[in-house]
């Protein structure tokens, strides 16, 4: 549960989460940067006095009410007549107060019941507050019941199996049937309960800083997990870490970036050592599908050369200088489209963090499997293919491919680099890893390692 030191009565944060979540699930926004505007707003209304902790109660609605939104969405069914014609927005505010009553303790429940029944009335009218105000005290007074599944198994008897856990997870039912159907039960249901709960936050040390070897002692006894020789996880950030946070990142000394991230590209350090070695060569590693720079700048950090690190969006080798910048680092960038007909030269090593679903990541991008639909796939897959293809072109003799994705599909993962394999047979494949699927990173991602003879 998150702390209590979340929760205020005042009425703001739960008013921009209104407004969050209206964007997100009825215009399809993208939940981090709809979030980041929002708060803005309300932070430049100097009459609201928007707080930090205003932010921190905003962004844990606006967050778990997405990861419990399917769940919240099928108990609401038992409680409202005819939901399919009430207010979008009604069942938006209902849905921001199920969720508090069910999962942030720290508030009483009068105070929580009474601020948003309150807020329905003002844009909803008293009809719909006294419905509001019935369903919440319903469920109020169920309790924990609701949250055991065999609450869905005896309230919905006409389900099925997978639908139940469908419900229970708050899983779309086709991302159910297909890791039931690729991976088993056993581990189907470790990948929905690990996906359904918030991740760790996961920290890196710069180690080019002047400064990391003293930052990295202040704050290894108090993380929770340790990733290779500068990461970390932490299930809750120390008060002291947590203050200076944003001036450590200012400053170039830290950044964000996902546990289970950086732990599947420390899987491979054997391939990152071997570039090192490589150090007088102009061309030694190619990040093809950089982003804003996660994985590039961590292997920058640890003196790894990466020679030329690329996208197919402008927008976000924006945001890659922004953090090349911040972190006191030199990378080549540039925009190349697939295929990759600008590059003349070949790579030692390339690495290929394609694009994907994203289903490994829907404990920290729950709007996906929101917005995610089964025929999005198609195009993910012929993407890849085209990318791992001209990556290959692009690969020197004895040359390494790590190709990652963040997803739990094998039509995206083993199945691509069957093709390849079968399609190149100048390549072989080292070894491919997975996060594993009872990880407390809650995140997941499928890694293989080719190389070219």
């Amino acid at each position: 549960m998150p702390h209590k030191s979340l929760i205020q009565n005042s009425g703001s944060a739960r008013e921009c989460a209104v407004k969050v979540l209206t964007k997100v699930i009825l215009k399809k926004e993208e939940l981090q940067a709809t979030l980041d505007n929002t708060i803005k707003i309300y932070k430049s209304k100097t009459e609201l006095n928007f707080s930090e902790q205003d932010t921190a109660l905003t962004t844990e609605l606006s967050y778990g009410c997405l990861r419990k939104y399917q769940y919240i969405s099928e108990l609401l069914k038992k409680f409202l007549q005819k939901p399919n014609k009430l207010p979008d927005t009604f069942k938006i505010r209902l849905t921001i107060a199920v969720y508090e009553l069910l999962f942030l303790k720290g508030t009483p429940d009068y105070a929580s019941l009474y601020l948003h029944v309150q807020g329905i009335k003002a844009e909803h009218g008293q009809k719909l507050a006294n419905v509001a105000n019935a369903v919440l005290r319903e469920i109020q007074r169920l309790g924990e019941k609701v949250l055991n599944i065999d609450y869905f198994k005896t309230q919905e008897p006409q389900l099925d199996q997978l639908s139940i856990y469908s419900a229970f997870y708050s899983m779309p039912l086709w991302i159910v049937k297909l890791w039931f159907s690729a991976y088993g039960e056993e581990q189907a249901l470790l990948l929905l309960k690990g996906s359904s709960t918030k991740a760790p936050l996961g920290l890196r040390v710069n180690l080019n800083h002047k400064d990391a070897q003293s930052l990295i002692n202040e704050i290894k006894d108090h993380a929770n997990y340790k990733i290779h020789n500068a990461g970390f996880g932490f299930q809750t950030l120390p008060s002291e870490l947590k203050a200076k946070l944003n001036l450590l990142q200012k400053e170039g000394q830290i950044s964000r970036q996902s546990a289970a991230s950086q732990e599947i590209l420390w899987e491979f350090n054997t391939v990152w050592e071997a570039c090192k070695k490589q150090q007088n060569k102009n061309k030694v590693l190619w990040d093809a599908c950089a982003g804003h720079g996660g994985k590039c700048t961590a292997l920058a950090e640890q003196n790894v050369p990466v020679s030329l690190a690329s996208d197919l969006s402008f927008s976000r080798l924006k945001g890659l200088k922004k953090e090349l910048l911040r972190l006191n680092l030199s990378i080549p960038i540039a925009r190349l489209s697939v295929p990759y007909a600008a590059l003349k030269q070949k790579f030692d090593a390339i690495l290929l963090d394609a694009p994907c679903s994203g289903l490994g990541t829907l404990s920290r991008h729950p709007d996906i499997a929101l917005n995610r639909k089964p025929e999005d796939l198609t195009r993910l897959i012929q993407t890849q293919a085209k990318m791992l293809s001209h990556c290959i072109a692009q690969l020197e003799n004895s040359g390494h491919l790590i190709y990652i994705t963040c997803t739990l599909n094998p039509a995206e993962n083993e199945e691509q680099i069957e093709k390849v394999l079968q399609e190149n047979p100048e390549l072989k494949l080292i070894k491919t890893w997975h996060t594993p699927y009872d990880s407390p990173f809650n995140e997941f991602f499928w890694a293989a390692h080719l190389q070219k003879s």
